[in-house]
């Protein structure tokens, strides 16, 4: 059975058992987005794929673990690691907390060695899941921006990662440097470039996310529009929309671009 088919199956069963209670149906939206989480990491076991020449990072693992310094000393990038190569990291680089955004999948070999590794050298654990085709879901930006300013559950270096280190992995990255470096979009943006293997004609739903992100420098009011106004699940402002396009030279129209980057809702 096709994966999008079983989507829409626990889509459609969250809208049409109207007798859930909140807890089931949050169940339900959260198995639809794991199953979603597998158009990228199906293949486990796949060999990791090799990305454009970037500045060497001093004792940093092999090229194809994407691995890259956001900001000295306070976050770093990468794909999934070895257990060797985590380990390598976390002593060279003083990894305090890890940031997997991947999700929670503790029948994968992958995930059980990396919360073993963590266990091991007494790292923060947390696993968001984020998907690379689609906006991702404010409950999980709250999650994410929440871990960025709290210093107790998340205390730098923090190292963030997804299966390939070029999607998942770069809005984190760009999200840091708006709201915790107060970074420019522009700058931002270059966490989600080729350099590290993203292409934004392919997955546009990071780069847009980073490109309407308010730039107020009032942090309650960057909240209020992620918790009133953000919505991944309703159709894109077109006026935004079309800049984007434009300034991304895309070669799709609006509708394109909102089916490719909103969450499919089954009414």
């Amino acid at each position: 059975m096709k994966k999008n088919f079983l989507i829409s199956l626990f889509l459609s069963l969250s809208c049409t058992l109207s007798c859930m209670n909140s807890d089931e149906a949050k169940t339900i939206e959260t198995l639809a987005l794991q199953l979603d989480a597998m158009e990228i990491d199906s293949s486990i076991t796949e060999k990791p794929k090799k990305f454009r020449a970037v500045p060497e990072e001093k004792n940093a693992p092999k090229k194809s673990s994407n691995f890259h310094t956001v900001v000295p000393n306070k976050l770093y990038r990468s794909a999934q690691l070895s257990k060797t190569e985590l380990e390598a990291v976390i002593k060279t680089y003083g990894i305090k907390t890890i940031i997997n955004l991947r999700g929670q999948w503790p029948t994968e070999s992958w995930w059980r060695d990396e919360f073993e590794v963590a266990l091991k050298h007494h790292c923060h654990f947390h696993n968001i899941l984020m998907v690379a085709r689609s906006l991702t879901t404010r409950e999980n930006l709250q999650q994410l921006l929440d871990l960025y300013d709290d210093l107790d559950s998340a205390p730098t270096p923090i190292l963030i990662h997804c299966k390939e280190g070029k999607d998942r992995a770069g809005e984190a990255a760009a999200l840091w440097l708006l709201e915790k470096e107060h970074q420019p979009k522009r700058k931002a943006l270059e966490e989600l470039s080729e350099t590290f293997g993203h292409k934004p004609h392919k997955f546009p739903a990071k780069a847009f996310l980073i490109y309407m992100w308010p730039v107020t420098k009032n942090k309650k009011q960057r909240r209020k529009w992620l918790n009133e106004r953000y919505n991944p699940y309703v159709e894109i402002d077109t006026g935004i929309a079309n800049d984007f396009i434009n300034d991304f030279g895309l070669k799709i129209d609006v509708d394109d671009l909102s089916d490719m980057i909103t969450i499919p809702v089954i009414e």
